[in-house]
């Protein structure tokens, strides 16, 4: 993940738009967790959310964030792969500790990692101007 996208995604708890799609109706919530690992970028979720059982039947989402610094904002589409790995749990939860409050211990068998992949962002500015990232 390049650091100019990030830089638009904010540090590991900024608010971003988060977009699937259920059944034929798009679905956009808030997440704020999220972390850099090598270039990988990941969501946090449960398998008792909502959110989880639509990404199971179509991975394809869209992010959307516009730091307050900018006048510009980025859109990020894209795929999720679905990651279990304890040592990436134990990551996240260092990174923000109310995490535990969320999801209790790291090791709860329903946090479910999410793997952005296939990335594709755009840059957009107040002047119409688009740029791929």
């Amino acid at each position: 993940m390049n650091t100019e996208i990030m830089s638009f995604l904010g540090d590991v708890n900024t608010p971003v738009a988060f977009a699937t799609v259920d059944g034929e109706m798009p679905k956009v919530r808030f997440f704020s967790f999220k972390m850099v690992d090598g270039e990988d970028l990941y969501f946090i979720t449960s398998k008792k959310k909502r959110v989880y059982s639509e990404l199971c039947k179509n991975p394809h989402i869209e992010i959307c964030s516009m730091p307050s610094s900018e006048k510009a904002w980025v859109r990020l589409n894209g795929k999720v792969e679905f990651v279990h790995d304890l040592e990436l749990n134990k990551k996240a939860f260092a990174l923000l500790p109310l995490l535990e409050m969320a999801y209790g211990d790291v090791a709860n068998p329903d946090i479910v990692l999410l793997k952005v992949v296939d990335v594709c962002a755009l840059k957009f500015d107040m002047r119409g101007n688009v740029t791929e990232l």
